[in-house]
């Protein structure tokens, strides 16, 4: 893959607010394309934010939508990806597309892995497929937000020849230190690997056992920021209850799981996991 310059899109969206959402993601589209860069990645549905109720109406005018940020690829030669709402009959999807440098669609997914506690499960469907698509700088992978959560969804990516993974996101606040531990962790394979360990171990356990004080130089990511400056400790404890820090209480992974619905189907039907790997 040649070098490449990836624009990070970050902008205060106003939910149902659809044209000020455009004006202030084109004035940042522009910005990116003049400043070089070969792929700029808007927020998780971003044109509209997550008002449900009107996502079926906004769904009609999506077309139009990709047609004005593919206008500004096209003008600066530059990739774009982010997430729109998508109708297919009566059913509405929270669907990632991906623009080319040269203005048009090249491919899109749906978000597979909707996050329940948002209620994203009662007006969204649920994609069953994976998405990798072949740009002028290489393979691009996509995932959608509460989908980081699944590293295997990732594997999958990487199996299939994706050389960068995006992921339009909308990170919540009261979460951003875990959004700063994917920068600060520098060495994407051991973060990943992190993730699938904390899937049956504590997180803390995780980090330790990944990111011990053997590996000469390494900084913990959550004691540090972007650039390796101090980050504050919370004023209340991260962990409650007994037991040592990298414990996990056994009732609270089948609890959260009942509430997140995890594994609610099969992740992948067999001919699309084939066609993802092969």
């Amino acid at each position: 893959m040649r070098s490449l310059t990836i624009a990070a899109v970050q902008m205060a969206l106003q939910e149902a607010d659809i044209v000020g959402n455009t004006v202030r993601a084109l004035e940042l589209l522009e910005r990116a394309g003049r400043e070089g860069a070969g792929l700029a990645v808007l927020p998780e549905m971003w044109w509209t934010g997550f008002s449900f109720r009107k996502l079926p109406a906004f769904a009609d005018e999506t077309p139009a939508s990709l047609r004005a940020v593919g206008e500004v690829a096209r003008r600066h030669g530059m990739a774009v990806i982010g997430s729109w709402p998508e109708k297919e009959g009566d059913r509405v999807y929270n669907t990632a597309y991906v623009i080319g440098a040269d203005g048009e669609v090249r491919g899109s997914y749906r978000k597979v892995h909707l996050f329940r506690p948002m209620k994203e499960d009662l007006f969204l469907s649920p994609g069953n497929s994976l998405t990798t698509v072949d740009l002028d700088f290489g393979r691009v992978g996509i995932a959608i937000c509460y989908d980081l959560r699944f590293p295997e969804l990732v594997r999958k990516l990487a199996l299939a020849g994706a050389e960068v993974i995006a992921v339009p996101s909308q990170w919540p606040d009261v979460r951003i230190e875990h959004f700063w531990m994917l920068p600060g962790a520098g060495d994407r394979e051991p973060d990943l690997r992190c993730r699938g360990e904390s899937h049956r171990l504590g997180r803390k356990t995780a980090f330790r056992r990944l990111f011990g004080r053997h590996r000469p130089g390494w900084r913990d990511p959550r004691r540090s920021g972007w650039r390796g400056r101090p980050r504050p400790r919370r004023d209340r404890p991260r962990h409650s209850g007994g037991g040592a820090p990298g414990d996990v209480p056994s009732r609270r992974p089948r609890s959260r799981r009942r509430r997140l619905r995890v594994f609610p189907r099969p992740l992948f039907s067999s001919a699309a996991a084939a066609q993802a790997v092969g």
